[in-house]
């Protein structure tokens, strides 16, 4: 079993990155095949939201990837160092971003955790 993030290789019956917090895949890709996916696969990202509380992201973690939309998280362990909590950007693809924000914006989070338009306001 292999982390798809950072290739880490992982023994029979493990199914989450313990780095990358992934689940893992039977084998990587070859290197042609990477090369395929670059040249095909670009996503330009548009931050969705801003959160310093650690439920919130794992909440939109979970229904983003129910919903098969790509996105990435910037600094998602930030709360865990002492001082201080930046904040994690979670990030999404921008041909999804209306579908993101659709499925969050009922949503009862945190009263620290703040948005961004695509005009640059803020919610």
């Amino acid at each position: 079993m292999f982390c798809p993030e950072c290739g880490c290789e992982y023994v029979e019956g493990i199914l989450e990155c313990a780095d990358c917090h992934v689940p893992l895949v039977e084998s990587l890709p070859s290197e042609e095949e990477e090369d395929a996916a670059v040249e095909t696969d670009t996503i330009e990202w548009t931050l969705l939201l801003t959160s310093t509380y650690e439920a919130d992201i794992a909440l939109i973690k979970g229904i983003l990837g129910g919903e098969n939309i790509a996105y990435w998280i910037r600094g998602e362990n930030r709360g865990l160092i002492r001082g201080g909590n930046m904040g994690s950007e979670i990030y999404v693809d921008n041909s999804k971003l209306e579908d993101a924000q659709n499925l969050i914006r009922d949503l009862q989070l945190n009263v620290f955790t703040w948005s961004t338009r695509s005009d640059g306001e803020l919610e």
